[in-house]
């Protein structure tokens, strides 16, 4: 849609932008608890940051946002396995 951060974008680097931003929002709700005011505000800052910068084209944001928000989706994925196995802190024995 012309006006939109997005658009002009390669629909492959859409996709993963979408895709790595779908994670990160979906781990900010989940890790406050189902609040989603948090994950509102960043959606919030990525729509703005996206109309801001006008330095770079069309294809090298899309590109780039799909990069970052991959590479950070796959640190996610990587790393909520670990802390969904641990214990709250109120289960754990003392010494």
């Amino acid at each position: 849609m012309p006006g939109m951060p997005q658009f002009g974008s390669p629909f492959p680097a859409f996709t993963g932008y979408t895709m790595g931003l779908s994670v990160i929002l979906t781990f900010l709700a989940q890790r406050t608890r189902g609040s989603v005011v948090i994950a509102t505000m960043f959606h919030g800052a990525v729509n703005t940051i996206g109309l801001v910068n006008t330095a770079a084209g069309a294809e090298l944001r899309g590109w780039s946002n799909a990069l970052c928000f991959g590479v950070v989706a796959l640190v996610l994925g990587a790393w909520i396995p670990a802390i969904a196995t641990q214990q709250p802190c109120s289960k754990l024995e003392r010494p």
